[in-house]
């Protein structure tokens, strides 16, 4: 049965800088035409996957709102209908701060936001430090690899932070002590 009205899966906010991939319903013999309102111009590409009933979003660096539209037909029994989905792509929000430290170094961690999030790093070991703050500011006196994570406590509108690693060195020994 095809229904002249349906929805896409997929999707309602996504992110800058990513792939999202649409779906209808997989109809034999059936045709799909996508398009994209796009008010203001954001730089989004829509590109064709190997299964007709599935279109792929890419998005740019730009964020704002547009609509994924399908036209569909059914080349058998020609009948068919319409499809559309309304789409936030969100701007980044990112961890901002060193990714290799000295054992020992304090470094401060921001977002690219001014939002209030929780801070967890972690450890290889398991271990974890954990703060509330716009910043975060641990120390690092264990060698090795960290993870540190965000939980938003306030802020909204903005893709999720994705976590970065940070490893802890050694500060290097100087050949001539004197030095």
């Amino acid at each position: 049965v095809i229904k002249n009205k349906t929805n896409f899966v997929g999707e309602t906010q996504i992110c800058t800088n990513n792939q999202y991939v649409y779906k209808l319903p997989q109809w034999p013999t059936t045709d799909f035409v996508y398009t994209l309102d796009n008010p203001n111009d954001l730089w989004v590409d829509l590109l064709h996957n190997d299964e007709r009933n599935e279109i792929i979003i890419t998005t740019h660096s730009d964020f704002g709102h547009v609509v994924l539209n399908a036209t569909y037909t059914n080349t058998l029994l020609k009948c068919g209908g319409k499809a559309s989905l309304d789409i936030d792509i969100l701007p980044p929000n990112e961890i901002v701060g060193l990714q290799n430290v000295c054992l020992g170094a304090t470094e401060t961690y921001t977002l690219t936001t001014p939002d209030v999030a929780i801070w967890t790093l972690t450890h290889s070991s398991g271990s974890t430090t954990t703060s509330t703050g716009t910043s975060f500011s641990p120390v690092f006196n264990t060698l090795g690899n960290y993870t540190l994570t965000v939980t938003m406590v306030s802020g909204t509108g903005y893709c999720a932070v994705k976590p970065i690693g940070i490893k802890a060195y050694a500060l290097p020994v100087s050949p001539n002590p004197s030095l």
